[in-house]
């Protein structure tokens, strides 16, 4: 029993003792700093995988409590790490180029304050970019495991550049200029310019493109084929004759126009106003006979819509008024023929949407019911008094872009409005009712103002400048870019001065450069940060 109670206080006691005796893990980890991401949205989203990956493996500082201890040269840096006690400091990137993307991560050593890639990968989607590889996932550890935290005494600058001993024999040997000459040797200043901070720009006004699917005014215009057949059923008398078009010209145009898309962004700048024409040219009705008489044909609509747009796809609800009018008129000495003009007025309520199926192809549709109020002549005291119509509108079309905003659309659609006579004893004419059937094809040109072509291949988001991918790098990189291009001013040649130049400090093989040199696609790690 006393063994017992012995063995007891020797575990009681190991257990308070060894805790302190042995730091704990979470004592042991590595404290680093996390700092955000470039590359917009997708950037948000490979750090926060980043930090699930590291959570269980190091101790993470808050980025605005580093923040506010001062980043930005290596010498702060270094302060900052031996204040917060930091080992790294890590960072990354995600940059696209076509359908591929490319992760990188850069580590910078809180010890020395300078930055290194610690591992790069590239992949075909987005989605297989976030799933890190085991091997990039054990470069990040070694890169993190290989820091240090800076020590207590750190320099607040960097030590300035040795003097060469020839120079300075130089300058005692070089005779003073003469004072009786009446003037001052001129002496030429650089001053250094600052950089000014590089700001990911942001849709929060109308300055910019905007995605496709946000553009504010849409215009249309092209030409039309249509063709229409008209047919009763239980005609009782047989005095209603059909009547058949064969496919006629036309001209088309549309426009969807949202005003405040214009000044304003959010649910208002997605209500507009939608309004399209058509009329047929040069058509006629031909009787059996061989009479033609003169026809006309039109059609008008107009109301408010609604978008709902996204980076891929667009949806829209509409609601507004229409009118579809047909008419036979006399000929050259005949009387037309007994087939009844009509003239559609109705009310449409309907909705579509378009979503991008290639990088420039977009695959259009749309479906309408038409609520039709009046129908003309052929719901007079002459036809049929009592008649009663609905109907309805389906559209399929392809847009291909080949010019910014501008693209090629073409397509077909079907009307088709379904008639109710509600004959009586004693009328004229007696059918149970009538199919009235307009098809149509159309090829044409869009031209949206103000917003970015569908021929960009890249994804337009809401959140995220579309198509501008130099927002997410520094200047430097953007002069690089400027330079290739042919874009940038070129460099004036500094004034000779007298004074004796001291020679240029060598540069540091492992020091990164300040981003003047092209460096072709290579991630610069002090860019980056």
């Amino acid at each position: 029993m006393t063994g017992a109670r012995r063995g007891i206080v020797v575990a009681l006691a190991l257990l308070f003792v060894l805790p302190v005796l042995r730091p704990s893990e979470a004592e042991a980890r590595k404290r680093i700093g996390l700092a955000p991401f470039r590359g917009g949205r997708r950037g948000r989203v490979l750090r926060n995988r980043l930090w699930r990956v590291l959570r269980r493996r190091v101790r993470f500082v808050s980025w605005r409590r580093i923040r506010r201890q001062g980043i930005g040269s290596r010498a702060r840096y270094r302060r900052t790490s031996a204040k917060l006690r930091i080992s790294a400091f890590v960072t990354g990137q995600v940059r696209r180029r076509g359908r591929y993307y490319t992760g990188i991560v850069v580590v910078r050593n809180g010890a020395t304050g300078r930055a290194s890639v610690a591992a790069t990968w590239r992949r075909r989607g987005f989605r297989r970019v976030l799933r890190i590889p085991g091997y990039v996932r054990q470069k990040i550890i070694q890169a993190i495991n290989a820091t240090s935290v800076a020590g207590r005494a750190v320099a607040r600058d960097d030590p300035p550049p040795k003097k060469d001993p020839s120079w300075a024999v130089d300058q005692q040997n070089k005779k003073p200029p003469d004072k009786n000459l009446g003037f001052k040797a001129p002496v030429v200043r650089r001053t250094r310019k600052k950089k000014p901070p590089t700001v990911t720009k942001r849709p929060s006004g109308p300055v910019g493109e905007l995605p496709v699917t946000h553009a504010p005014l849409e215009l249309g215009a092209g030409a039309e084929f249509f063709s229409r057949n008209l047919r009763y059923n239980d005609d009782l008398f047989g005095a209603m004759r059909p009547y058949e078009l064969p496919l006629s010209p036309a001209v088309a145009a549309h426009v969807d126009w949202y005003p405040a898309a214009h000044f304003k962004r959010g649910f208002i700048s997605h209500i507009g106003i939608s309004a399209a024409f058509r009329y047929a040219i040069g058509i006629s009705s031909d009787t059996s006979t061989g009479a033609a008489f003169p026809t006309s044909s039109f059609m008008v609509r107009a109301g408010l819509i609604a978008r709902i747009p996204g980076p891929r796809y667009l949806v829209y609800l509409t609601a507004g008024w229409g009118m579809e009018s047909f008419s036979i008129d006399d000929g050259d000495g005949e009387s037309k023929p007994e087939i009844p003009s009509v003239s559609y007025q109705f009310v449409r309520l309907g909705g579509g949407g378009r979503i991008r199926v290639w990088r420039r192809l977009w695959l259009l549709g749309s479906l309408a019911y038409l609520l039709v109020v009046s129908q003309g002549e052929i719901a007079s005291e002459t036809y049929f008094p009592r008649a009663k119509a609905g109907g309805f509108e389906g559209k399929i079309e392809l847009a291909y872009g080949i010019w910014r905003g501008l693209m090629v659309r073409g397509g077909f659609s079907l009307r088709r409005y379904f008639l109710s006579m509600n004959p009586e004893p004693g009328d004229r004419n007696v059918a149970g009712g009538a199919i009235d059937q307009f098809i149509n094809f159309n090829v044409g040109l869009v031209y949206r103002f103000g917003g970015s072509a569908p021929s960009s291949g890249g994804d337009a988001e809401p959140a995220e400048p579309a198509g501008d991918d130099d927002n997410i790098f520094s200047d430097s990189t953007k002069r690089r870019r400027k330079r290739r291009r042919g874009d940038a001013p070129k460099k004036k040649k500094a004034e000779p001065r007298d004074d004796p130049k001291p020679p240029p400090k060598k540069a540091d093989p492992l020091e990164p450069d300040d981003g003047d040199s092209d460096k072709g696609d290579k991630a610069d790690p002090d860019d980056i940060f």
